[in-house]
């Protein structure tokens, strides 16, 4: 047999397995399990946010989101009373250009939101969302662990994001937009009166760093403070004080929030 007649028999072995090789991966990347989200999601929160009955494709599918306190702070895990559904694929955004977008759901709490990654060698990454406002159980926080355990928060989170993008690259980022999040009847196991009060956090994008206000809407637990970002880092002071006649009621609460000073609690984040 003639070198050129060997040749020319290899070939199509070649392609077969090329085409059998491409396949395989092809299959591997549109089928991927949604177990790999969430061992993802794991990591690049430090255990904080994880998914659990995984079901589906990392493209397709849902879970049972639960807020753990970390690795170094072993605790119970809280889930959301909802599955979490989401869905990815690629997508044009006008500002931002082609890039991938998950639409994410959860019955609860979550209602239709999109949240637009794109990546480009003069910005680096953007991540843009755009969504309704939703509500959470304060409850759920208590699976972060210390202090939310301690307080065991009870009440409704009502998120409203507005123009809300972060950008950037490496460790430098940037946030723009603006995110309301209104706490409703707050209310705690460290305190016999229920609720405390309705109160408002507001994070701010318009201007380097990010800034973030807590205010009191009503109640008698006033709250309020400012702060901002800083190298990556919130640095917050408040103050938390009851009302007169709730002195003595929320004297233990007052004493756990923060250092008092008389009347009042300083609050200090950073």
């Amino acid at each position: 047999m003639s070198r050129t007649s060997v040749q020319t028999s290899r070939a199509p072995r070649r392609r077969a397995l090329f085409g059998l090789g491409f396949g395989a991966l092809a299959a591997l990347v549109t089928q991927a399990p949604a177990a790999w989200l969430g061992q993802t999601l794991s990591q690049a929160s430090q255990s904080r946010v994880l998914l659990q009955d995984a079901r589906g494709s990392v493209w397709r599918g849902d879970a049972q989101v639960l807020l753990g306190a970390g690795p170094r702070a072993p605790g119970p895990a809280l889930a959301l009373p909802s599955r979490l559904a989401w869905q990815l694929g690629p997508s044009w955004h006008p500002h931002w250009g082609a890039g991938l977008q998950a639409q994410l759901q959860a019955d609860c709490c979550l209602p239709p939101q999109k949240l637009h990654l794109s990546w480009s060698p003069r910005a680096g990454w953007q991540l843009a969302w755009e969504g309704e406002a939703s509500q959470w159980p304060a409850a759920w926080l208590s699976g972060l662990g210390a202090p939310w355990n301690t307080l065991s928060p009870q009440g409704l989170l009502r998120v409203m994001p507005q123009d809300v993008v972060l950008a950037g690259r490496a460790d430098t980022w940037r946030f723009g937009g603006q995110i309301q999040i209104d706490w409703q009847s707050f209310a705690t196991r460290l305190s016999t009166l229920e609720p405390l009060g309705n109160y408002r956090i507001v994070v701010r994008g318009t201007q380097a760093p990010p800034t973030v206000e807590l205010s009191t809407l009503q109640g008698v637990l006033q709250l309020r403070g400012s702060g901002a970002w800083r190298d990556g880092r919130l640095q917050f002071e408040g103050e938390a004080q009851a009302e007169k006649e709730a002195e003595t009621a929320l004297s233990n609460l007052l004493n756990v929030l923060g250092q008092r000073q008389g009347a009042k609690s300083l609050l200090r984040i950073g």
